[in-house]
């Protein structure tokens, strides 16, 4: 529509100093008719960038939120990574996603570790619990786990921890083949490298970054 319209706008330039109004009331009709395409076009804001944070309780939540971020990150007692960092009990998973979808926040819970044999019945278990309460993705590291996950759960969004160490765009899109909407990149690679990856894949696939805080 851009090149549309700068073409009448020249076009109305000419007419006026020529003062030629039929010519001049169709070109401004037809401006009209342009811009209201590109207000309806435009009408629903897409943000392109969201912020995200860690949060190891709910008073961390809360104020991640009050201060702005977009969504948060947390972990239950099983599965994830950080394992004395306080996380959530099953109840208080629960309670922070209803309370960050009642703001229109998105809250994504890590179930990061790398499975053994004996974790896998009650892995099973949390992705279902997941399920349940609406979680709006679970971040897995395992290759695994992220299909056991898609084969429970295949509604739960499922992305890709950095733990992982995904650095190309052909791992990046072997990962979206097996079900991950979104990537988590490896803390390592540079915005140009970023570029590059998002050059070569296919647009549904969503690219996180970290931009501060260590491993």
């Amino acid at each position: 529509y851009y090149n549309e319209i700068c073409g009448y706008l020249k076009e109305l330039t000419v007419l006026y100093v020529n003062q030629n109004e039929t010519y001049r009331l169709k070109s401004t009709a037809r401006i009209l008719e342009l811009l209201a395409c590109l207000v309806e076009h435009f009408s629903e804001p897409v943000s392109l960038v969201a912020t995200q944070t860690r949060a190891g309780n709910m008073e961390r939540l809360e104020t991640a939120f009050y201060f702005g971020a977009d969504a948060v990150y947390l972990s239950g007692r099983a599965f994830g990574l950080r394992a004395y960092a306080g996380n959530f009990d099953d109840a208080q998973l629960e309670q922070a996603v209803l309370y960050a979808h009642g703001l229109g926040k998105k809250v994504y819970i890590a179930a990061n570790i790398f499975l053994r044999e004996q974790d896998i019945p009650a892995f099973k278990d949390y992705i279902a619990l997941l399920g349940r309460i609406a979680a709006d993705g679970v971040i897995i590291s395992d290759l695994g786990a992220a299909a056991l996950a898609k084969e429970i759960c295949p509604e739960l969004p499922l992305h890709i921890s950095t733990q992982f160490n995904a650095m190309n765009h052909l791992t990046i899109s072997s990962l979206h083949n097996i079900g991950a909407s979104r990537i988590i990149l490896a803390r390592e690679l540079s915005i140009e490298e970023i570029r590059r990856i998002r050059d070569n894949i296919p647009e549904d696939i969503e690219l996180e970054g970290f931009v501060h805080g260590a491993m």
